[in-house]
């Protein structure tokens, strides 16, 4: 377990941590998403290191190999649906401007 610096694992599981706006992300795995930014998919958030508010306190690396498989296999689902979702929404624009 780290504390009082900031992650640099590619998958961690947060211990002890809040977004800016507030949300807990006790408990939750998040992903590393360039630079010193991590991805919350359970709350579809983003969380970076300089933002006000954005903390990650405590956290666990986690090592591929040892998670759990229903933590990859949940994590891969939500992933894909807020990119599913992103997809549509940038679809949705691209075909309103042509009407």
């Amino acid at each position: 377990m780290a504390t009082k610096t900031w992650p640099t694992a590619q998958l961690i599981n947060i211990r002890k941590g809040c977004s800016s706006i507030g949300d807990s992300l006790d408990g939750l795995l998040a992903y590393r998403n360039g630079g010193d930014a991590y991805r919350v998919p359970a709350l579809n958030v983003e969380v970076r290191r300089n933002d006000t508010g954005d903390r990650i306190d405590e956290w666990d690396n986690v090592s591929m190999s040892t998670a759990p498989a229903r933590w990859i296999i949940g994590l891969a689902l939500r992933v894909s649906a807020v990119s599913g979702r992103i997809r549509s929404s940038r679809q949705r624009r691209r075909g309103s401007r042509r009407s």
